[in-house]
């Protein structure tokens, strides 16, 4: 599927507010701009079901980043761990960060897989309308 500029920016303006790791104050300050402009963004949007999916959506994506960036925190734990090889500590969080990845990681990013492309589709449909 082949996005036009405009939903492909309306969807970066409405993701633009999900941080990616630790971020300073002017970024955080530019964060909070990109939210208060995507929440006017979406307030123009007169579709509620559509308005709702956009929101779910992002959401979905917050949680699934925030769970990325807790795994990152927990593998530099792990890494920090390795220095001192066979270590029980060592070999009980590999186990657990690769049942936590595959649990909660690929659980929040199944759903976002299956709605983004209809909803692409259908955020497309309301910018041509």
């Amino acid at each position: 599927m082949r996005l036009s500029s405009a939903p492909r920016a309306f969807l970066c303006l409405a993701f633009k507010s999900l941080p990616l790791g630790h971020s300073s104050d002017a970024a955080e300050s530019k964060e909070s701009w990109a939210a208060n402009a995507s929440a006017g963004a979406l307030g123009t949007i007169e579709d509620e079901d559509l308005r709702q999916r956009i929101l779910a959506t992002f959401y979905q994506a917050k949680s699934l980043i925030e769970a990325i960036n807790y795994q990152h925190e927990r593998y530099q734990v792990y890494e920090a761990l390795t220095r001192v090889p066979g270590t029980a500590e060592t070999h009980a969080l590999k186990e657990d960060l690769v049942q936590w990845a595959d649990k909660v990681i690929r659980d929040r990013l199944k759903p976002l897989q299956e709605k983004l492309p209809g909803l692409i589709e259908d955020i497309q449909k309301f910018l041509d309308s």
